[in-house]
Order: structure tokens, then sequence, then C-alpha cells
């Protein structure tokens, strides 16, 4: 498991990740906007995972320290198989978010976590 830390004062290694807005999520990759997840806006994302080509995707993500996630409910679409944009994404708050990749196929249901760090 990541984690990915966005704010004004990255280090070599994150400035770079986020130069390429491209970080992996276990088997998945996001694609993040470039500079990283915005503190309190909307944005949107990309996922990419051949291997759940077939799965429904859903997206959530939570704050576990303050025990409260989104405000809002990101809409996933299929750009093509094992590829979809996640619109309405929001972190209203700096702080450890978890982001959560919950793919379901027939009951059978995988998740996988992403752990983002926003700071002021």
């Amino acid at each position: 498991m990541g984690t990915l830390v966005a704010n004004k004062k990255q280090n070599l290694k994150y400035a770079l990740t986020l130069l390429l807005a491209t970080f992996s999520c276990n088997s998945s990759e996001v694609i993040w906007p470039k500079g990283g997840p915005p503190l309190n806006d909307y944005f949107s994302l990309e996922i990419k995972n051949e291997a759940y080509a077939a799965y429904n995707l859903k997206v959530d993500a939570d704050m576990p320290g303050q025990g409260h996630g989104m405000i809002t409910r990101p809409e996933i679409t299929t750009l093509e198989p094992g590829r979809w944009q996640v619109d309405g994404m929001i972190f209203h708050m700096p702080g450890l978010w978890e982001l959560y990749l919950i793919w379901d196929l027939d009951g059978q249901t995988n998740r996988e976590i992403e752990n983002i760090v926003l700071e002021n």
C-alpha cells in the first residue's frame, strides 16, 4: 500500500510522482489530476486495471481518523474495458484519506485501498 502526499512543499520523490500524475494503487493504476488531488475542490481521476475489465467498479473515500467520508458520491464512466473515469471526487479536509476501489463481479468483491495525505 502506498501513500501520496499532496501539498505545496513536496519533496522531490513526491513531486516527480505528481508531475507524472500517476500513482499505483495495488494492482490498479490511479491517474490523478496534474498536481495531485486538490484540497476542497472537485476533481476527476482515471482508473486502469485490465485484470478487472469485466468487473463493476465503485469508488469511495474515507478519513479513518475523522470517522467520515466524502461529501459527494462520485460518478463512474467506463471508457473502455479496463479503464474508467471517476468524476465528482472531493477531499474536503486536510489529513489522511483512504481511497477505496471496490470491484464486483457476480457477488465476488475485491477491494483495493490507497492512502492519500493532503496538507494545507
